[in-house]
């Protein structure tokens, strides 16, 4: 993670003094209409700041903590963000992205203390440890008068850090395997097969590096893919659906479906010498053809 800063606007001020919106539309390069979206915004809570500004440069940050009066109800707060080192498209189906959580995920963990404005693992890793890097989110108890206006903060109890998590992928490996990969789909898409002289569609592939002594993947890359850092700066409802339909979000080594190929006969001949259907000195003669 890397921390950011956000912007944000007190609803209740902004309905005190609405010039403040005018004040910071002009001063984050943004319209009025634009903040009185985020403003309305229902996936924060009413008794809470509303974000009008993710990624705030220093420039805008420092301006507004220079000039406090011309800014009631604007505060500045530093926000978490999952950051890829190796540029976010490295492993990507592997590790997965995390996304603002749904009604429906929030009712499958009612137990888990999630709000309409938590992030949620969609897939991969970050699906499958979420409720171990997810930690706990603090709390702030507050007082509100019959008419809805707050009195005062009660009580605060502060988050607490989720644990991280440690892959046997070798990252230099892994980066290595997503690009040769991606060459030889592309290679195979404009080579003519020998043999129905035809040029293959190839839409997917998938590819694995094991260590065989004890089972670790050190590898596992999946075509097509996506970058994950899009999915932090934010990504478009059209492309989103544009990479659904191409299936980028699917984990191809472990979720694809293909015919065995001759991998396979490692698992038929071991299962073959241990039932005693054939010797360990036994011999098949392979004519290419087999008659079902």
């Amino acid at each position: 993670n890397v921390t950011t800063t956000e912007i944000l606007l007190s609803r209740a001020q902004a309905l005190l003094d609405p010039s403040v919106i005018g004040a910071l539309a002009s001063l984050t390069n943004q319209t009025v209409p634009q903040i009185q979206s985020d403003l309305k915004n229902e996936q924060y809570s009413v008794y809470q700041p509303a974000p009008v500004m993710s990624h705030a440069p220093t420039s805008i940050v420092e301006f507004i903590k220079l000039h406090p009066g011309e800014f009631p109800g604007v505060s500045v707060q530093g926000v978490a963000q999952r950051s890829y080192p190796y540029g976010g498209s490295t492993a990507s189906q592997v590790l997965g992205y995390v996304g603002p959580i749904t009604g429906a995920e929030i009712s499958a963990n009612p137990t888990a203390s999630y709000t309409t404005n938590s992030t949620y693992g969609k897939t991969g890793i970050e699906n499958f440890y979420e409720q171990y890097l997810r930690g706990t989110a603090g709390t702030s108890t507050i007082e509100v008068s019959a008419q809805g206006n707050i009195i005062g903060s009660v009580e605060k109890t502060p988050p607490k850090q989720g644990d991280s998590v440690v892959l046997n992928v070798d990252a230099g490996l892994q980066k290595a395997l997503d690009t040769y990969l991606a060459n030889d789909v592309q290679s195979v898409r404009h080579t003519t097969d020998i043999t129905t002289g035809i040029i293959p569609p190839a839409p997917n592939a998938a590819a694995i590096v094991m260590d065989v002594t004890n089972g670790d993947v050190l590898a596992m890359s999946s075509y097509p893919s996506f970058n994950l850092s899009s999915f932090v700066n934010g990504l478009s409802e059209s492309t989103f659906k544009g990479l659904l339909n191409e299936g980028a979000f699917t984990n191809y080594p472990i979720q694809g479906q293909y015919t065995p190929g001759s991998t396979f006969k490692m698992v038929s001949a071991t299962a073959e010498l241990q039932t005693g259907v054939l010797s360990a000195n036994a011999t098949v003669d392979d004519t290419g053809t087999f008659t079902v």
